[in-house]
C-alpha cells in the first residue's frame, strides 16, 4: 500500500501505512524468529513443525531476517537442504519463497557442508 499510495502521490497515505507496516517485522520475529538456532520456527496446532526451508524463505522474503543474523540464517537454509541429500523439503508454499531466496543469496558466503 505505501508503494501504490506513492505512486499516486498521496504522501501522507504512504506516511500513514508505513507507520502501521513499521511494528510488523519485530513482531514476526518476536513470533517466530529462533536467534540461537538461527532460524524460523512455526510449530502448528496439531503439532506439526513447518519445515525450516518454507520458513527461512518466508522470512527472507518478508525482508525481516536481522541483518546482524542473516548470513547464519542463510547458512542455516544451506545446511537444511544439505541435510536432506539436497533436496528440497517444501510444499506449494514454500517453494515459491525458497528458490528465488537461494538464487539471490547463494552469491553470499555460504558454503554448503559437504559429506
Amino acid at each position: 500500500m505505501v508503494k501504490y499510495a506513492l505512486r499516486l502521490g498521496k504522501s501522507e497515505d504512504a506516511e500513514r501505512y508505513a507507520a502501521i507496516l513499521a511494528p510488523l517485522p519485530a513482531a514476526f520475529n518476536k513470533h517466530f524468529f529462533d536467534s540461537a538456532n538461527a532460524t524460523y520456527t512455526e510449530i502448528r496446532w496439531d503439532g506439526y513443525r513447518i519445515d525450516p526451508q518454507t520458513t527461512i524463505s518466508l522470512a527472507w522474503h518478508l525482508r525481516v531476517v536481522p541483518e546482524e543474523h542473516q548470513v547464519a540464517v542463510i547458512q542455516t537454509l544451506v545446511d537444511d537442504i544439505a541435510a536432506h541429500d539436497y533436496h528440497l523439503n517444501v510444499g506449494i508454499v514454500g517453494v515459491k519463497f525458497l528458490l528465488p531466496t537461494l538464487s539471490q543469496e547463494f552469491k553470499t558466503a555460504v558454503t554448503p557442508t559437504l559429506t
